[in-house]
C-alpha cells in the first residue's frame, strides 16, 4: 500500500502524519516528510466574501486591486468554494516552499466534527478564535493574550514570582478568581458569543482546570496532544479536500507551455466534453480514473488539479482559441531557464508568474518584478 509522510512545523513544535494514498487512513509518525510551515494568525489576513455567479469576475478583479493597495508586500492567494471567495495574505512566509495559515488548519480540525461552532486555540502569547459554519471557516479573530498574560495577572495580584504563579495556575485553574477573570476577559475581547454554541478547545491552555465549564458544549479532542492540534490540522490538508488558499507554486516548464499552446484549444476541451457526454455510462470513480489517466498522457509534467481545473472552469465556449493565441504571444516574454509556477486566465487576460535571475529578465516585457530573499526576481507576464 502506497504511504507518504507529511510534516507540519509551528515554531518549535513539529508533528508528522503517515498516511495511505489509497485508503486515506493515517497515524502519527516520528518520520519526516514534506514540510508545511504554519503562519501564525497574527501574520495572516483572511477575507471571506460571498458572490453571485454573474458578478464573480468583477469580485475577483476587485479583490486583486484590494490586495495591491492594502498588502503590497504580502503573499496572496485565493480560492472559490461554492458561493464564497477566500482571499488570503501572509507576511514573512517566503522562507518555506509550502505554507498553511493557522486559521485554515484550525477550521479543518473542526470540520471533522460536522457541526457549526468555534475552535479556540489557547496559546502561550495569544488566543485564536475560528468560527466554522456549514463546514467552512466563516471568520477568525486573534487576541494577543494567552497563558503568559494570565500567569502575569495572577503573579501581580498575589505578589508572587512568575514561576510560583504558573504552578498555582496549573494546580488550581479557574478556581482562582484572578485566573477566571483573565480567561473571561480574553473571551470577551474576541467579540464572539459562545452561548449555546459547540466549542473545540485546543492548545496548551485548553488543559486549564475549569475552562470547559464556561461553555455549554465542548467537543472531545484526543487525536493528539492539544499543543500540536494546529499542526495536525495542517497535515490533514493532504488527506481532506482543501477548500482554502494554499499558496502552492505549481511550476510550468517551457515544454508544458508549448504543449498547452498546441493542445489546450482542442484536446483538453474535447476530452472534457466527451467525458461529460458519456458520464452516465460510468460510475463517478471510473470516470475520474479515466480522466486522470488521459490528462497525464497529455501533460505528464503538469500537476493535474492546477491546470485541469483552471482550463475547465476559466475557459468558456468561444474563448479557447483566444487562450491559445495568448499562450503563443506569451512566449515572447519567456526564456529557457526561467521558472514558471502559476498560470491564470481570467477576463480575457493570460497571466504567467514565476522567478528567474535578474540577468535573464533583461530586455523582456514584464508587467511587474519583485526581488526575493534568495537573490532571484519574481516576475509577472500579462497578455495582453
Amino acid at each position: 500500500m502506497l504511504r507518504r509522510v507529511i510534516t507540519a512545523k509551528d515554531g518549535e513544535k513539529v508533528l508528522s502524519l503517515e498516511y495511505s494514498l489509497i485508503s486515506k487512513d493515517w497515524k502519527l509518525s516520528k518520520k519526516s516528510g514534506k514540510v508545511l510551515c504554519l503562519v501564525p494568525s497574527d501574520r495572516s489576513f483572511i477575507k471571506v466574501e460571498r458572490f453571485e455567479e454573474q458578478n464573480k469576475k468583477a469580485v475577483i478583479s476587485r479583490l486583486k486591486e484590494y490586495a495591491k493597495e492594502r498588502f503590497p508586500e504580502s503573499k496572496m492567494d485565493f480560492s472559490i468554494v461554492q458561493d464564497r471567495i477566500y482571499t488570503a495574505f501572509c507576511r514573512d512566509c517566503d522562507s518555506c516552499d509550502y505554507v498553511e495559515l493557522e486559521p485554515f488548519a484550525l477550521a479543518r480540525l473542526y470540520q471533522m466534527y460536522g457541526k457549526d461552532g468555534f475552535v479556540i486555540d489557547w496559546g502561550r502569547r495569544k488566543t485564536v478564535f475560528v468560527e466554522v459554519r456549514d463546514g467552512f471557516l466563516q471568520s477568525f479573530r486573534v487576541v494577543l493574550r494567552g497563558g503568559e498574560y494570565i500567569t502575569q495577572k495572577l503573579a501581580e495580584s498575589r505578589g508572587v514570582s512568575i514561576k510560583e504563579a504558573e504552578n498555582m495556575k496549573r494546580l488550581e485553574g479557574l478556581s482562582l478568581k484572578e485566573v477566571e477573570e483573565s480567561v473571561k476577559e480574553v473571551l470577551e475581547l474576541s467579540g464572539y458569543s459562545f452561548e449555546n454554541k459547540s466549542v473545540l478547545l485546543v492548545g496548551g491552555g485548553s488543559k486549564l482546570k475549569g475552562l470547559r465549564a464556561l461553555f455549554s458544549e465542548t467537543l472531545r479532542f484526543d487525536l493528539c496532544e492539544p499543543e500540536y492540534a494546529v499542526c495536525l490540522g495542517a497535515c490533514l490538508r493532504e488527506l481532506l479536500k482543501n477548500p482554502y488558499p494554499d499558496f502552492t507554486k505549481k511550476e510550468l516548464t517551457q515544454e508544458d507551455i508549448k504543449s498547452l499552446t498546441i493542445s489546450v484549444g482542442g484536446l483538453v476541451l474535447m476530452f472534457i466534453l466527451s467525458l461529460y457526454a458519456i458520464q452516465r455510462l460510468y460510475s463517478v470513480e471510473e470516470l475520474k480514473e479515466a480522466q486522470r489517466a488521459e490528462f497525464k498522457k497529455l501533460f505528464p509534467r503538469e500537476p493535474m488539479v492546477s491546470l485541469h481545473e483552471q482550463v475547465k472552469t476559466k475557459v468558456s465556449t468561444g474563448e479557447e482559441y483566444k487562450l491559445t493565441k495568448l499562450l503563443l504571444k506569451s512566449r515572447e516574454s519567456l526564456k529557457p531557464g526561467m521558472k514558471l509556477y502559476r498560470f491564470e486566465y481570467a477576463d480575457g487576460r493570460l497571466t504567467l508568474k514565476g522567478e528567474a535571475d535578474r540577468e535573464l529578465l533583461r530586455g523582456l516585457k514584464l508587467y511587474s518584478t519583485k526581488d526575493t530573499a534568495g537573490g532571484r526576481v519574481e516576475f509577472e507576464v500579462r497578455v495582453p
